[in-house]
Formats: structure tokens, sequence, C-alpha cells
């Protein structure tokens, strides 16, 4: 098991992924992946806000902080989740980078943000997605944990979700 994964679980339910995200403490915010969508919102104390109610059309659940990242994901649909949760804390520093992306955002197009901290914004494709940022948020920064083949190669092996911000550049 790779260092940064603390905790685990394979072959999970529709209905228990959810009641897993449980052992998570603290203040968090989410992505969630549908079929056909993309959201986000904030988790605490065991609540979602806002909730996730379509379980059966979700594929990939994020919820994370500064510290820590609770990954729900499956294949397709019908199938069960497995979840890990993934941190820094404890691991050589020469085990993950951090790494700084734009978003995808259509600033000539409205952003709007709701009064529980989530902001609806318009992809330059046309799109919409709602996120766990303010209306200003242009970056989003993912932690990339590495991990070396036999032959001392580097490896991309897994990410995490670390926050939403702004400090990103339009033409980066």
């Amino acid at each position: 098991m790779p260092e940064w994964i603390k905790e685990h679980k394979n072959n999970v339910g529709e209905k228990e992924v959810l009641n897993d995200v449980k052992i998570l403490n603290g203040k968090y915010n989410y992505t969630a992946f549908y079929t056909d969508k993309v959201c986000g919102g904030k988790y605490e104390n065991d609540v979602f806000t806002p909730e996730i109610d379509d379980t059966a059309h979700l594929l990939e659940l994020r919820v994370f902080n500064a510290e820590r990242e609770f990954k729900a994901a499956r294949t397709q649909i019908g199938k069960n989740f497995s979840w890990r949760t993934a941190e820094e804390a404890g691991i050589d520093k020469e085990l993950y980078i951090s790494e700084t992306q734009l978003l995808d955002i259509d600033r000539k197009k409205s952003c709007s943000k709701s009064n529980n901290g989530i902001t609806v914004f318009a992809a330059t494709g046309g799109g919409r997605y709602s996120l766990p940022a303010e209306p200003d948020c242009d970056s989003i920064e993912i932690i990339n944990y590495i991990k070396y083949d036999d032959y001392g190669n580097m490896q991309f092996a897994d990410f995490r979700i670390k926050r939403f911000f702004k400090g990103g550049t339009e033409n980066a």
C-alpha cells in the first residue's frame, strides 16, 4: 500500500459510500462527478451542502481540505465503489509534488455565487459547473503522488485536490 493512502475500502455500495465519508472530521469541500454533470459543495458535521442525492449516477466523489482527501470512485454505473483517504503527513517530501492548474472559466459569461459558498462557473466550451470556491477563483492546487518502478523510473501514481484559489494567470 502506498504511504500516502491512510485508509481504504473496496466493494462499497451506493448507499454505503456516503456513510463511509463520516470517517472525516472537520471542514471539507467536495467535488462530485456524475454521468452528466460536475458539481461541488461543502462537507461538515456529516452533512453535504448541497446534498448529494443521486448516487445512482455518481462516478467519483472527492471530499478534501488542505491536509487530506477522501476519494470514492467506480468505473461505471451499477458497479460498487472503492475509496481511499490520502494525505502527505508523515511521508517523504520526495513522494509528492504540488501543481497548480488553471480552471476552465469564461469570464465573459457570468459566474453566480449562491448563499452557501458555492459558485457556478461558465466553461469556455459553454457548459456550467459548480465548485466550493469564490467567484474570483481561477486555480486549483493538486498534489501528485509519485512512485518509482523497479528501474528507478518515476511515475505519477495518484493525485488529490488540495484547494481552489485565486492566484493563477490567464496567460499561463
